[in-house]
């Protein structure tokens, strides 16, 4: 039982002082991005940049929607004015006016939703952009202080002193599940 007790000790002696010579950093990085607004100013004036030729580029489509727009405005038109017309081409009036809105109505969610979309991944990549130069001062730093691993607030590994990849490893472990 003593010998028990005293691997025990030992284990845990050299297994704290193991984790004592580990060093770890925290980055926070929204701190980063208040003191170097810099960083995201330039990101943001390419989107902007970006986001102007994308209006321009749509333009054409702005077009076509006008035009649609003014068709269901004269068939409506139509409509109102045609009461002296057969039930019929009343009826065939009414359908085309509401397959025009329904058409534009569809369109135009769809290229809304289209350029949110575009608009979102665009961020993101140029926030990615900033992130990765941080990331690259971020190494220098782990390595220049002598830092084991350094992660983000948030929880992200950013830089890690020689990592070892236990891919292999885990996919062992699953297979033998």
């Amino acid at each position: 039982m003593n010998k028990l007790v005293l691997t025990i000790t030992l284990l845990l002696i050299f297994t704290g002082s193991l984790f004592a010579q580990l060093r770890i950093g925290v980055v926070d990085t929204d701190v980063i991005l208040q003191e170097h607004p810099q960083l995201l100013q330039g990101a943001e004036a390419q989107l902007a940049n970006e986001v102007k030729q994308w209006e321009v580029a749509r333009k054409p489509w702005e077009a076509d929607m006008e035009r649609l727009q003014a068709d269901i405005i004269q068939r409506d038109g139509e409509l109102k004015k045609g009461k002296m017309l057969s039930e019929s081409k009343r009826n065939l009036l009414q359908r085309q006016l509401d397959s025009l809105q329904a058409d534009f109505q569809q369109r135009f969610q769809m290229q809304m939703a289209q350029d949110q979309e575009r608009l979102q991944m665009r961020r993101a990549e140029l926030l990615n952009e900033v992130f990765s130069s941080v990331r690259e001062i971020v190494k220098e730093v782990g390595e220049a202080e002598d830092y084991d691993l350094i992660i983000d607030s948030a929880g992200a590994v950013i830089y890690a002193r020689d990592p070892e990849d236990v891919t292999d490893s885990v996919l062992r472990s699953l297979q033998d599940r």
